[in-house]
């Protein structure tokens, strides 16, 4: 169902390992023209979704304005203390998008964004909009000032 949807809308998707396994990816068996392995480097500002767990990579797609969605399968390892983690400063039932548990979710929730062609519901994009007090590039002349 996924991969129509991307088939239709012409839409790829991009599955970026994390950089401890990223000399695992002849690993991955993708049968898929339309889901394949991301670069190694990739450009953020190119991606109109962004899907993570608990990354804090996520609020580089915040600052660029781009739809988040949350996909965490193993939440009760990870609120019993996995990666040294129990709990965020900001819980992802309050973050910038949808929060999937199941694979069943996380497909329901791209297949509606990507129907959507990106754009978060109204509630992300406010949230997003006043995560961070500045959008420009001068924060290091204002932390500079404020130590002055």
């Amino acid at each position: 169902e996924l991969e129509e949807v991307l088939e239709k809308n012409d839409w790829y998707l991009d599955f970026k390992l994390h950089p401890i396994l990223a000399s695992c990816a002849e690993l991955y068996e993708l049968n898929s023209k339309r889901i394949r392995i991301a670069d190694k480097s990739v450009d953020e500002k190119s991606y109109k979704v962004f899907i993570t767990d608990f990354s804090s990579f996520c609020f580089d797609f915040v600052y660029l304005k781009k739809t988040l969605m949350y996909f965490v399968p193993d939440d009760e390892m990870f609120r019993a203390g996995m990666n040294d983690y129990r709990k965020l400063d900001l819980p992802l039932e309050e973050g910038f998008g949808p929060l999937a548990h199941t694979s069943d979710e996380s497909v329901k929730y791209l297949i509606d964004l990507v129907e959507r062609n990106g754009e978060p519901d109204e509630v992300y994009a406010k949230r997003m909009d006043g995560f961070f007090l500045h959008a420009d590039k001068n924060c290091r002349e204002r932390i500079y000032d404020a130590i002055k």
